[in-house]
C-alpha cells in the first residue's frame, strides 16, 4: 500500500501514528523517567498541599545547608494552585528557568505549590519533577482543619468568612448538608489537578483530566513519594537522585522531622460514613493515589534490587567513619 502513496503523505501517516502511540499530549512526554534521572541537576518540586511537603522541605533545606553544591530555592508565591492561562504558565516557567540558569554550576531544587508545567512547550529545558501524594480523605481532612485552626496565613480571613462554621468538625459540617460550604466541593480532586497541569483537558476534573494526570505521573515524574511511607520515600529519592538527596535517610534517622506545620488543634477524626462520602467526592484523586502507590512500590523494589546488586559487585573495603553528608555533591 505504501508504494502507491506519495512521500509527503507517507511522512504524514508516520507522524500521526507516532502521536497516537505517544499517549496524552496536553502536557507531552517532556519529563525524565525515574531510571534516567540519576545525573539530573535541576529539580522542580511542585508540591501538593498537605502531603508532608513541609516535612520534605525541611529535609531538603537541611541538606542544602550542609552540601556546598546544592541550592534550595522556595517560591515567594506560597500558593498558586489555580489553572493558569498560557501566558501565565509561560511567565512562571521562564521565572523558574531563570533560577536554574542563574545557578547553572549547582544542583538546584525549586519548590512551589503549583500545577505541573511542561517547560518544553516554551522552548525551555524540562527540569526533573518530584512530588508527594497522600491518601485523599486524610489529605482533605487535614486541609479542612488547617485552614480553620492551623497556622495558615489565611486562617483569620477564612474564619471570618465562615462564621460559626469555622468551629464545626468535618462530621458536623457534612451533617448540615447544603449549609456546609465544604460539602459542596470537599477538596475538588486537587491532586488530580496538580498532576494534570494547565492544559484545556485539565479545566474540569473528569476521566480525561485523570488520564492526563496518570500519564504525567507515570512518565514525567522521577519520584512521587507517599506521605504514609515517608522513610521509604527518602530512600527512593536517595537512590534516584543521589547527587542531591544522599544523606536524607541518615538525616531523618538522627534528627527526625520538624513539626512546624503540624496542626495540633485539628478536630476529631471523621466517622466512617463521612470518610466514604469524602472518598466518593475525591474519586479521581483516589484513583491517582492508588496508581501512585503501585508505581512507588515498583520503583522502590527496582531501586532496592539495584542497590543489592551493587553491594554484591563491590569489593570489600576498610570501613570508614560514616558521614551524614557528602560535601562533594
Amino acid at each position: 500500500m505504501v508504494a502507491f502513496l506519495s512521500w509527503p503523505l507517507v511522512v504524514l501517516v508516520v507522524v500521526v501514528m507516532m502521536m497516537v502511540l505517544a499517549g496524552p499530549t496536553s502536557c507531552g512526554a517532556a519529563g525524565i523517567a525515574s531510571d534516567q534521572a540519576t545525573d539530573a541537576t535541576k529539580v522542580f518540586y511542585n508540591r501538593v498541599p498537605k502531603a508532608a511537603s513541609t516535612a520534605l522541605r525541611s529535609i531538603i533545606s537541611d541538606l542544602a545547608r550542609h552540601k556546598r553544591n546544592l541550592k534550595f530555592v522556595s517560591s515567594k508565591v506560597y500558593d498558586d494552585r489555580k489553572r493558569w492561562s498560557r501566558e501565565e504558565e509561560r511567565a512562571n516557567a521562564e521565572r523558574i528557568n531563570f533560577v536554574f540558569e542563574t545557578n547553572f554550576d549547582q544542583h538546584v531544587i525549586y519548590d512551589q505549590h503549583v500545577r505541573y508545567i511542561n517547560f518544553t512547550q516554551f522552548g525551555l529545558q524540562q527540569p526533573v519533577y518530584i512530588n508527594m501524594v497522600r491518601e485523599p480523605a486524610a489529605r482533605i481532612v487535614s486541609s479542612y482543619y488547617f485552614a480553620r485552626t492551623g497556622d495558615s496565613s489565611k486562617r483569620e480571613q477564612v474564619r471570618r468568612k465562615l462564621g460559626e462554621q469555622a468551629d464545626w468538625s468535618v462530621d458536623e459540617c457534612l451533617a448540615h448538608g447544603d449549609n456546609c460550604t465544604f460539602a459542596r466541593n470537599m477538596g475538588g480532586n486537587l491532586m488530580t489537578k496538580f498532576f494534570c497541569g494547565h492544559a484545556d483537558v485539565c479545566n474540569r476534573v473528569g476521566p480525561a483530566a485523570l488520564e492526563q494526570a496518570l500519564y504525567n505521573l507515570e512518565h514525567n515524574y522521577a519520584v512521587v513519594g507517599i506521605t504514609e511511607r515517608f522513610d521509604d520515600t527518602l530512600a527512593l529519592l536517595e537512590a534516584t537522585l543521589p547527587h542531591i538527596f544522599r544523606g536524607a535517610v541518615r538525616l531523618r534517622e538522627r534528627h527526625g522531622i520538624k513539626k512546624s506545620n503540624r496542626n495540633t488543634r485539628a478536630g476529631p477524626t471523621p466517622n466512617a460514613e463521612t470518610i466514604a462520602a469524602i472518598r466518593h467526592s475525591a474519586r479521581y484523586d483516589v484513583a491517582l493515589y492508588d496508581r501512585a502507590v503501585d508505581l512507588f512500590e515498583r520503583r522502590l523494589r527496582k531501586a532496592q534490587q539495584q542497590q543489592q546488586q551493587q553491594q554484591q559487585e563491590q569489593p570489600l573495603k576498610r570501613p570508614s567513619r560514616p558521614r551524614d553528608y557528602d560535601d562533594d555533591d
